[in-house]
């Protein structure tokens, strides 16, 4: 057997044929055979190999009668190869010399686990090629690598971004033998004239154990220029001919990536059809004449892939539209930029699919169009002028940009003179974009978030011109001030951030250090509008909202508290810390309820007083045990006691009357803290006129260039002691002041979460359908499998809107994830962290298998407010069926659709009675063989929101009395509105052998259909104490496994199933035989005393027991 079979396939290549072969035969290694392929050639190539062959047995001849080109030609080469290694050398290339001997000493030393070597290559420009042409294709040809294993070396030859880090061609590569006949053994046996080295390189290398590159032995000449023909122009005949021959190499890659390959090889397949596409279509703008181009595309696209294609189409419209923008030429209709545009456009929409290409290239197309004919947005004052732009680019591209103008030039006047010319401009756009966004509803969809933005900058914007002419605030148009104008008692909740907020009229919002925000809120008032201090916000801290309200605002009744801190205006007595607040997590309806923050309840609560404070507090009590007010300044570690001195000192100059007031409170225990109060108008500005010029004294001269951050602070601090002395003047002049303490409530999460600000998918070109899966960080390897099956087996013509709900995903996990499902171009995931909306219930479950993630179905109808229909699916299934087909059913005023649980049916019919006296008592379902499974859900959120709000449902689930959680709850509450669908739906696999035990009691008709859905499912569900990860497995395991080893997390699903840890599902029903035990039996008590849950002793005597009784 000799150590090297070359492959020289030829056709039609005579003239170059000798060059060739005496470049083999000159060798200095003469251990090799070569197989001499005719394919089909009517000039002397047969001949010509016959005359070496009878010269030299090493050179054996194969002939081919027909042509049938070069890739079937090296597959008949290589099945008739002896060899142990093989090299493929064209008829118009050849070796250098001395290269038999250097191969055979490199791939002696290659390292083990290595099939491939990759060594260098000469290029020579011969027949008339220019010598400058072949540098490129040297550097590309010789690009060095360090030792790559299957997958990078994969990766690297067929990678989208980077397509010039490693060569695809066969002919300077030394290939192990048994890997080369197993390759093309794998290939296709169709006629490929096109790209064939590509194809057989992946094929190759998805087989292989990996690649040595050694560039510095240059022993393969290619002679560039000999059989080129890519420069001459193509007619519309031949570039159609030339996409069917492309379609060939294409059908043989998605073939062989289908049949034989991973998620890794399906990759690269696609990698390389963009990347032929991209070189074919190049072609088509370089070689076929403009007058043919739109014929030549249209005649071809039945051949092409289309996503590809309108990528490319989108890249030449965004060079033209460069080239225009660069002339400083506007671009007219119908010239070339727009109409590959359009029509990539219309390609993507039949398709259903975008590439990450396509839409990069889109991107710039559309600012180099926007750019070129619209500027700086000045000239589109009409309708008219912004027509073409809607044409091209659409109505909601065109309203972004011109709603992006308005908020962007409205800010600008806000920062600056809002008397700034240009103004009417900006108003004339946002009318051009309102009415784009009358007239396309996806617009509007697209565009809703930039649109209340640009309003609420215009709306600013009106309010700081009304203040800056000397109108009243009062009577400013702003929509924010209406609902507030009118309430007489005010009370302004001082922020710095977005915040949530409680649902009042009388708790306003104020942000402070409006003068230089780093993000300006719209939906609270400015600190720096009208009569103002907020450049003092630094050192006056919430002083700046008071001094604000003083100044602009007309009430009866003005309060103050924090975005962290409110009243807690409830007649119920709070639990407090140490420091005399009351601890919360979240704002929100539920604890709005607690503390009584209504408006009916705050009215209540302040009318007919005079000052309202939080609760004064005893000093002494606190753990520092502080003596008075003096000692708690003195160790407040950032402040200084000597502010504390000099501010006494000013009050008892400026205003005597004061001094036996303030000794009282130095001299003193008590305190209330946090400067919020609520307190009549007059007394509030006799409290204003007072203190505000005593810490103006304080300022002056107020040395504060070394002073910490907190420290600046000082005006704030000295303020709170201030109010207490002020509160005791009151107290002592003014007998019949009538006076309140409320306790303060301290809010922990008060920070909005933008994460639940979510926009519906819109623009997508094709059917919506919301899937909304929840999880735990522990259980992200299941969802994303059970997410993966979804995918791989949906309907390609549907965008899936996929919405992960959970609250502590961590950045790692939420990255992979995203990066895993980016290869699919029609959906979305999004993560929603739903930590602030289940923070004020206390959730728990029943079974110790579930975990309270079960329970976030019931915030989808809170965080998808826009979607009417959605499904929810638990994280422990796989998805084998469409699941658009499921989205499809009609609800009609059903709230929910699911399939009947066979597992609680088979309980209904167990001879102790005890499912059954709980679905009646404790569910109290009329029916209760109507009891369905919650697993797979489809759900008509529009009805839900109407039965009860998310926080009615979350009140219900805290509630101690089901066995199932939510699932008890959902079949209690919507008995009677379900639409129950095909049980293949949800069919659960044979855990702990529950067909038998228990499915086997479910009614006939029930369990039929059950088995039924058991051979033929479309979502199998591993609900149950028995899963594929887990140590022993599970019915039906090696299909999950086929899912959940494409993922990056197949690594942690081996260790869990080798019993590195546990987890708990969301929603798995455990099936349990009947008890030991009865709960009835007067032995149960001490059973349960002696065998604790969760003991090993326990287990044992229950199967000892059950044995004895034959269950």
């Amino acid at each position: 057997m000799p150590f090297y079979s070359i492959v020289v396939p030829c056709y039609n290549g005579a003239q170059y044929l000798k060059g060739c072969l005496d470049s083999i035969e000159r060798q200095d290694c003469d251990d090799w055979e070569v197989i001499a392929v005719n394919d089909g050639s009517t000039d002397e190539t047969l001949s010509l190999m016959k005359a070496y062959g009878e010269q030299d047995t090493r050179i054996h001849v194969i002939d081919k009668e027909r042509n049938e080109g070069l890739h079937l030609a090296r597959k008949s080469g290589v099945e008739a190869a002896t060899g142990s290694y093989i090299l493929f050398v064209d008829a118009d290339d050849e070796l250098a010399p001395h290269a038999l001997a250097g191969l055979k000493e490199a791939l002696a030393s290659c390292p083990d686990g290595y099939d491939i070597l990759h060594f260098g290559v000469e290029c020579i420009a011969a027949d008339g090629y220019p010598a400058s042409g072949v540098q490129g294709m040297s550097d590309w040809l010789n690009k060095d690598a360090e030792p790559l294993d299957r997958e990078p070396l994969l990766k690297a030859i067929f990678s989208r971004k980077h397509p010039t880090d490693k060569d695809w061609n066969i002919d300077h590569r030394a290939f192990e033998s048994t890997l080369v006949k197993k390759a093309f053994a794998a290939m296709t046996t169709n006629r490929v004239d096109l790209v064939e080295d590509g194809y057989e390189m992946l094929v190759i290398a998805s087989c292989a154990k990996g690649e040595v590159t050694r560039n510095d032995l240059c022993y393969y000449r290619y002679m560039v220029g000999r059989g080129v023909t890519n420069s001459k122009r193509l007619s519309v005949d031949e570039f159609v001919e030339h996409s069917k021959a492309l379609l060939a190499a294409i059908e043989a890659l998605r073939d062989f990536a289908k049949s034989n390959g991973t998620a890794l090889i399906r990759e690269a397949a696609d990698n390389y059809i963009y990347q032929i596409t991209y070189t074919h279509m190049n072609d088509w703008y370089g070689r076929v004449d403009d007058g043919e181009k739109r014929e030549a595309l249209e005649a071809s696209l039945p051949y092409l892939p289309h996503d590809a294609v309108a990528a490319n189409l989108m890249r030449f419209s965004r060079d033209l539209a460069y080239a225009a923008l660069k002339e400083g030429r506007v671009i007219g209709e119908g010239e070339r930029c727009i109409e590959w545009y359009e029509t990539a456009e219309r390609l993507v929409k039949e398709s259903g699919c975008a590439s990450d290409e396509y839409l990069e290239y889109q991107e710039k197309a559309s600012s180099h169009i926007w750019n070129a004919n619209a500027g700086d947005g000045s000239k589109l004052d009409s309708m008219e002028s912004c027509r073409l732009l809607t044409e091209c680019l659409g109505e909601a591209y065109v309203a972004k940009k011109l709603l992006t103008r308005v908020r962007d030039e409205a800010y600008h006047r806000l920062q600056e003179d809002p008397h700034l010319s240009g103004r009417d401009l900006v108003v004339k756009q946002f009318r051009i974009a309102e009415k784009l966004l009358d007239e396309d509803e996806t617009a509007a969809d697209a565009c809703s978030e930039l649109y209340g933005k640009a309003l609420s900058h215009l709306s600013d914007l009106e309010r700081k011109v009304s203040w800056a002419s000397g109108t009243d605030p009062a009577d400013s148009s702003v929509v924010l001030d209406g609902a507030y104008q009118k309430q007489d008692i005010r009370i302004f909740m001082t922020t710095h951030k977005n915040v949530d907020m409680f649902k009042s009229d009388i708790i306003q919002p104020v942000q402070v250090g409006a003068k230089t925000p780093r993000r300006r809120l719209l939906w609270a008032y400015q600190d720096d509008s009208g009569e103002n201090i907020s450049n003092l916000n630094a050192e006056y801290c919430e002083l700046t909202t008071q001094y604000w309200a003083w100044k602009n605002v007309d009430a009866q009744y003005y309060g103050f508290c924090h975005y962290r801190r409110y009243f807690d205006f409830s007649e119920e007595e709070h639990e407090e810390n140490d420091y005399g607040e009351v601890m919360d997590d979240f704002i929100g309806s539920a604890t709005q309820a607690k503390y009584c923050l209504d408006d009916e309840s705050i009215r209540k609560q302040v009318e007919g007083f005079d000052i309202i404070t939080t609760s004064i507090k005893n000093l002494r009590a606190f753990p520092e045990r502080f003596k008075n007010p003096i000692d708690q300044y003195a160790r407040a570690p950032y402040l200084h006691l000597a502010d504390f001195h000099r501010v006494m000192d000013i009050l008892k100059r400026l205003y005597p009357d004061y001094a036996i007031d303030a000794d009282i409170f130095l001299e003193g225990h008590e305190s209330c803290f946090c400067n919020m109060y609520i307190m009549r108008k007059e007394i509030f500005f006799k409290y204003c006129e007072w203190m505000f010029p005593i810490l103006e004294e304080f300022t002056k001269g107020w040395d504060t260039s070394r002073l910490s951050v907190e420290a600046l602070r000082t005006p704030g601090h000295l303020s709170e002691r201030l109010f207490n002395i002020f509160l005791i003047h009151e107290k002592r002049t003014c007998p019949d002041l009538r006076c309140k303490e409320l306790q303060c409530v301290h809010f922990e999460h008060p920070d909005h979460d933008d994460a639940l600000d979510l926009q519906p998918a819109s623009g997508v070109g094709m059917p919506v359908v919301p899937v909304v899966f929840a999880a735990d960080n522990n259980y992200v390897p299941m969802v994303t499998t059970t997410v993966y099956s979804m995918l791989k087996n949906a309907d390609s013509s549907h965008f899936y809107d996929v919405y992960v709900m959970e609250k502590d995903f961590s950045a790692f996990n939420k990255n992979e994830m995203s990066k895993f499902f980016s290869r699919f171009p029609n959906m979305r995931l999004t993560f929603v962290n739903v930590s602030s909306l289940i923070g004020a219930y206390n959730l728990k479950t029943s079974n110790e298998h579930i975990s309270v993630e079960t329970y976030y179905r019931f915030l989808i109808q809170r965080i998808l407010p826009f979607y009417d229909k959605v499904i929810y699916l638990d994280s422990d299934l796989l998805v084998l069926g469409d699941i658009s087909k499921l989205y499809s059913i009609d609800l009609g005023d059903n709230l929910v659709g699911a399939a009947r649980d066979i597992d609680y049916l088979g309980n209904l019919n167990m001879n102790d009675g005890e499912r059954m006296r709980y679905t009646r008592s404790v569910l109290k379902l009329k029916d209760p063989y109507g009891y369905f499974q919650a697993g797979v859900l489809l759900l008509n959120t529009a009805e839900m929101r109407k039965l009860y709000p998310f926080q009615r449902w979350l009140e219900i689930a805290a509630e101690p009395i089901y066995i199932y959680d939510d699932q008890d709850i959902l079949n209690a509450h919507c008995q009677g509105r379900v639409t129950y669908i095909d049980n293949a739906w949800n069919v659960m696999n044979d855990c702990g052998g529950r067909i038998q035990k228990v499915f086997t009691f479910a009614p006939a008709n029930v369990y039929g259909d059950y088995l039924k859905a058991y051979a033929h499912p479309l979502i199998m569900h591993y609900a149950g104490f028995e899963k594929p990860w887990k140590p022993g497995g599970c019915d039906r395991e090696e299909w999950y496994w086929q899912y959940a080893r494409e993922t990056p997390f197949y690594e942690i699903l081996l260790a869990k199933m080798a019993g590195s840890g546990e987890d708990k599902a969301l929603h798995q029903v455990v099936p349990r035989p009947p008890r030991a035990i009865s709960l009835e039996n007067p032995l149960r008590p001490v059973a349960d005393g002696i065998l604790p849950q969760g003991s090993v002793r326990r287990e044992i005597a229950k199967a000892i027991v059950r044995k004895a009784k034959g269950i």
